[in-house]
């Protein structure tokens, strides 16, 4: 909870100071600020030896780290352009595109029963674009379509559907805290050169990139610590009521409208989360 917690609070941070950062850079205090404490866990654990690494790790690199900057940005603008409330709940998606990907990419077999998960998490869409106008069953559909913030935001549950198989691989290949610190290093230069012709030595002091840098940090040491400790995918639902977080700080600190139906919407998301994380 207090992972799911300092996640809203990044992405609040996010949207807040996005008038003042740009792209690039909230990126790296998401990406590059944490890195001290995934190093850290990762000597704690044991970084395995060269032999106990396999080659293949680089083609997991190679394949997930583009992809992953992709999902990033169009993550960051995301939030920029749109609702918090509409936004960060279609994250939710991503356990749903992945009874798709999953026996696809790991050859994985996934439950049925997961579909009445995924019937909620899609009927929550619905709800939470219900503005009381009567202008037709399938208006907040067309109004979901009309929000762009919310259609890049499925773009990236998409992605992270995919990356996340390949971090599966990653861990396999390597280590769990090994793989954390390493995938994200590798992020890092990625994200390196994307700053280094926009005046980014003067931006890395900025106390708005620190805050979003920190509460990032914070975010990755909870989950280290749960991951120890509960089952993964009970973990990661846990994680993803940052979206009911999200919707509530958005209409406290946002003024964001419509908290009731966008409440409503997104608890009905967060069962279909758990019904896909229990029977998917």
């Amino acid at each position: 909870m207090l992972c799911a917690l300092f996640l809203s609070i990044s992405d609040l941070l996010t949207k807040k100071y996005a008038t003042v950062l740009t792209g690039p850079s909230i990126a790296f205090g998401r990406i590059v600020y944490p890195l001290p404490v995934l190093w850290a866990y990762a000597a704690i654990d044991g970084i395995p030896g060269h032999g106990a690494i396999d080659p293949h790790l680089l083609l997991v690199f190679g394949i997930a780290v583009p992809l992953e900057i992709i999902a990033l940005m169009l993550y960051i603008r995301a939030l920029k352009i749109s609702p918090l409330s509409l936004t960060v709940p279609f994250l939710s998606l991503t356990p749903a595109f992945l009874l798709v990907t999953s026996p696809v990419i790991m050859g994985e077999k996934t439950g049925t029963a997961g579909a009445v998960g995924v019937l909620c998490i899609t009927f929550g869409a619905y709800v939470l674009f219900m503005n009381g106008e009567k202008s037709g069953p399938l208006a907040p559909f067309r109004q979901m379509f009309r929000e762009k913030g919310a259609l890049m935001m499925i773009i990236v549950a998409f992605i992270y559907s995919i990356t996340s198989n390949f971090g599966k691989m990653g861990v396999l290949y390597s280590s769990p805290s090994f793989f954390a610190a390493s995938y994200y290093s590798a992020l890092a230069m990625v994200i390196f050169s994307m700053n280094a012709r926009r005046g980014f030595i003067a931006m890395v002091a900025k106390k708005e990139l620190i805050f979003i840098g920190l509460a990032s940090a914070l975010m990755i040491t909870f989950h280290m610590l749960a991951i120890r400790l509960v089952v993964v995918p009970y973990m990661i639902s846990l994680k993803r009521s940052s979206l009911l977080i999200s919707i509530i700080l958005g209409g406290i600190l946002f003024h964001e409208k419509g908290m009731a139906h966008k409440l409503a919407g997104g608890v009905i998301m967060m069962i279909g989360i758990l019904l896909v994380a229990i029977l998917g």
